[in-house]
């Protein structure tokens, strides 16, 4: 669990220097100085403090040219994510099953756990990771014996859509749209006295469109540069700080459409416990935007001078231009899946946790009713 916690900061705070995306470059308008018998004079020396702090800022930021494999591995998340809900160990049900559900999804850099001790460094020395992370919600996943088509035909349809504020710098907006069908390859059957039931061997596919949207305002270190026009005549000067703020607000916006084949088996142990065992592929389209929109601003603080009268400011501001867009996801994505889960009467309760190929995975919680 702390790993988990951490790579789920860790990530947090790859997104917060995400600014950085595809070349991204910080400029922007300096602020300038009115009321005074040296405006251009004084908005001269402003002006050379803020093309530094503005250098400043980029080279701080160049070595996260692009940010590419952080898009492809939020796309590749955005996929795990999908199979919220999805009661996966119990078929063969009679009449209907209802489940509610949540999934995490994540692409990793490794399987090592110790790896994500140092992903920040990781980070800061590549200026680029293929990592992502995603949620996905199905507030309501129905399932209907569908033997007036077919014997052992179960069919399926879910749907989840929440907007949220996990902290305050964060907006998340998720749309999970699905429709399914399970074929019993194998139907299932009694062993043990009643101790243990295997639940037969099921075939599923369907189609998933999964919509995720993240808001993130990201406090980049502000750049200060000290100015001072020395002796402008008769002794009077004007000395003060340009500080520029560049933090931007940025969003990412992945979606995804997803082809499941899976064949899954579980077993009933002493009526309460059910262990699932799975194995499929997902098919998958979509992509990854990452889009940039300033929210900073440049001032001027810490002002000195002995110049007489009444003078004021006019703010500057800051722009960031660099996206990265159109990241797509991997086609074709293995994976295994496991799960444990608790059958008390028609209440289902299942942990169910997907691995992928390179380092992907997902852990989700269903609660439903089979019936």
């Amino acid at each position: 669990m702390r790993k988990i916690c951490l790579f789920a900061l860790v990530l947090g705070m790859i997104v917060g220097i995400a600014p950085t995306l595809n070349a991204a470059v910080i400029s922007g308008t300096e602020p300038k100085i009115s009321g005074t018998a040296f405006d251009a004079t004084i908005n001269g020396f402003i002006n050379s403090a803020f093309t530094s702090a503005i250098a400043s800022a980029n080279t701080t930021l160049a070595k996260y040219d692009k940010q590419n494999d952080l898009a492809t591995g939020f796309a590749n998340a955005n996929i795990y994510s999908a199979h919220a809900g999805t009661l996966q160990g119990y078929q063969n049900y009679d009449l209907f099953a209802i489940s509610t559900g949540v999934m995490l999804g994540a692409q990793a850099p490794s399987v090592d756990p110790s790896y994500y001790d140092k992903i920040g460094q990781e980070l800061e020395k590549k200026g680029d990771l293929y990592a992502g992370l995603s949620a996905g919600i199905s507030f309501v996943n129905v399932g209907i014996n569908a033997k007036f088509i077919m014997d052992d035909l179960y069919l399926n349809f879910k749907f989840g859509k929440v907007s949220w504020k996990p902290v305050e710098e964060l907006d998340v907006n998720n749309t999970l749209i699905g429709i399914g069908a399970n074929y019993a390859l194998i139907r299932e059957h009694g062993m043990g006295w009643g101790f243990l039931k295997w639940r037969g061997l099921s075939l599923g596919t369907g189609l998933i469109y999964h919509k995720s949207e993240i808001v993130y305002d990201a406090k980049i270190d502000t750049q200060t540069q000290h100015f001072n026009t020395g002796d402008m005549g008769g002794g009077l000067y004007f000395q003060g700080d340009v500080v520029v703020d560049p933090t931007v607000a940025i969003g990412v916006t992945t979606y995804s459409y997803t082809i499941p084949v899976d064949v899954v088996t579980s077993v009933q142990l002493l009526w309460l416990l059910n262990l699932t065992l799975g194995a499929g592929v997902d098919f998958s389209y979509g992509k990854a935007d990452i889009v940039l929109k300033s929210a900073g601003d440049v001032a001027v603080e810490n002002t000195d001078t002995n110049i007489p009268g009444a003078y004021t400011f006019l703010p500057g501001k800051v722009s960031i231009d660099g996206s990265t867009l159109g990241e797509r996801p991997y086609f074709i994505r293995p994976k295994i899946m496991a799960g444990l889960g608790l059958n008390i009467s028609v209440v289902k309760i299942d942990l169910q946790v997907i691995y992928y190929t390179m380092s992907g995975a997902a852990v989700g919680l269903t609660a439903g009713i089979v019936w």
